[in-house]
């Protein structure tokens, strides 16, 4: 199977900018587990953890279900199962799709306990990748989640949840030293 993605994060991606007609560009074949799950993973250079840019064959959902353990990424476990079955992954830089992002919403206010969350979602998705390099990398983006989440903590004076944050890092660092 494969997956398409446009490859565009943004505050408005549209078709072309209102033109009336579009140059596609050829699409970057990815075949090898490696380079998908690095792309993955790489939320800023790669193709986003998000769902809204992305088109999947049917055939590679057919039992996938978002894991309703997670309340926020959980897309990117969803993906992570998806891409693992893929044989390819196609990524296209073509605008195809309008989206819209509004100041409201789970994963726009900032909370303690979403990058909490966040970091515990990452943790799900770390066993379906093979690639060291990725799943290195998205270790230390769960890392750096728990980090935001204790400047929040600092900064909304939560000193109970910034407790807990510290054992959460201190943990991570003892296995990451193993």
């Amino acid at each position: 199977g494969r997956l398409n993605s446009s490859g565009q994060q943004g505050q408005h991606n549209s078709a072309c900018h209102g033109q009336n007609h579009c140059q596609s560009q050829e699409p970057e074949i990815l075949t090898d587990r490696a380079s998908i799950e690095r792309r993955l993973v790489d939320k800023y250079k790669g193709f986003g953890w998000s769902l809204w840019n992305k088109l999947y064959r049917a055939e590679l959902l057919k039992d996938i279900r978002f894991d309703e353990s997670l309340h926020i990424c959980e897309d990117l476990r969803f993906n992570a199962e998806a891409v693992a079955r893929a044989s390819s992954l196609s990524l296209r830089k073509d605008r195809l799709y309008l989206y819209n992002t509004g100041s409201e919403g789970l994963s726009k206010v900032p909370d303690t306990g979403h990058y909490v969350a966040a970091a515990a979602a990452i943790d799900h998705t770390l066993p379906l990748l093979t690639d060291r390099e990725a799943a290195d990398r998205l270790r230390a983006e769960g890392l750096a989640q728990l980090l935001m989440g204790a400047e929040t903590a600092l900064l909304t004076g939560r000193q109970t949840e910034l407790s807990d944050i510290r054992k959460l890092c201190q943990g991570r660092a003892s296995k990451a030293a193993e």
